[in-house]
């Protein structure tokens, strides 16, 4: 048996990985191999040419590579002191091998609930790494994700929880994407002929094109972002937010604007009016890098709870 397969039994919910792979091998089913191969090599950050050995190995034990194969030549995730940390400490967490819907957390309401699925957390990372462009922190993590889950104690509770992040966060946004309802071809022509129009008034200055080619470039990589491709910063800050490792904010936020549109359209008091619609009021109540962050202050809301799961059952 190699290395790796020797250093699954390692990990909690190992075994539960191997008899599923063990059961596709049988098929060659290699579509199905790397759905579940993939966020499990992310555990160890092994990627590339190391990830179609281990799937080689997988499909034909006796004609792996013998490079892979090898206990003196293991891939560099498993090498002792050859793992970067962001790696070594998510490998660290069993929650890998898990399923999307496996449940890592509970949002309460009151007496109702919403669980937290795998699925879930992985599109918060995506949301963070989006808003961030790929250069999320953990504070940014805090902030960005107890302001969605503060959020739901006004509104929302009705939505599945990875259609609730996807409809707030603009870079990951259905609607925002290519051919969205706020993005569709006859916006993006209208967008684009606006764009024109005023370069040729102001042809110094910068004009905000929320459907250009480019941001819908950037939000559809966001969107297709998986357990290995996204920042493993921003997604372990998660999986430790969901096991009550980093806590709610001391502030009540329940959304955030970039900091230069918030200034722009907050008064004095730092209260902007009409932030999210006809009456609204958002009063900012902290900052963190470019993003203020609000308390809506003109409608009530309920405290949510979260409450982690020992979603591993040992």
């Amino acid at each position: 048996m190699s290395l790796i397969l020797e250093s699954w039994r390692e990990f909690q919910g190992a075994a539960d990985a191997a008899e599923k792979l063990k059961a596709l091998t049988k098929d060659k089913n290699l579509k199905q191999i790397d759905n579940v191969i993939d966020p499990l090599l992310s555990k160890y950050g092994i990627r590339g040419k190391w990830k179609d050995r281990f799937r080689d190995f997988l499909l034909d034990p006796n004609s792996a590579n013998s490079e892979f194969n090898s206990k003196s030549n293991p891939p560099p995730a498993l090498t002792s002191g050859n793992t970067q940390s962001s790696a070594s400490s998510i490998s660290s967490n069993p929650s890998y091998s898990k399923e999307d819907g496996e449940v890592i957390a509970t949002l309460k309401k009151g007496s109702a609930v919403k669980p937290v699925t795998m699925g879930a957390a992985l599109w918060f990372a995506k949301m963070v790494h989006g808003e961030t462009y790929g250069g999320g922190t953990e504070k940014e993590v805090q902030y960005m994700v107890w302001s969605l889950i503060n959020r739901l104690g006004r509104g929302w509770w009705k939505y599945e929880l990875s259609d609730y992040i996807q409809a707030y966060s603009q870079p990951i946004s259905r609607a925002w994407a290519d051919g969205g309802s706020r993005c569709s071809a006859q916006k993006q022509e209208k967008w684009k002929q606006k764009e024109i129009v005023f370069k040729q008034n102001s042809p110094e200055k910068w004009f905000y094109n929320p459907c250009s080619r480019a941001r819908l470039k950037k939000r559809a990589e966001f969107r297709a972002l998986s357990y290995s491709t996204v920042n493993q910063n921003i997604l372990n800050s998660v999986l430790k937010l969901f096991e009550g490792k980093i806590p709610r904010p001391p502030e009540p936020v329940s959304g955030w604007f970039a900091n230069f549109m918030f200034e722009k359209n907050a008064n004095e008091q730092g209260i902007w009016s009409g932030g999210e619609g006809k009456g609204s009021k958002l009063k900012k109540v902290a900052e963190v890098r470019k993003n203020s962050y609000y308390e809506r202050i003109d409608k009530k809301s309920v405290k949510v709870e979260m409450i982690p799961t020992n979603y591993l059952n040992i």
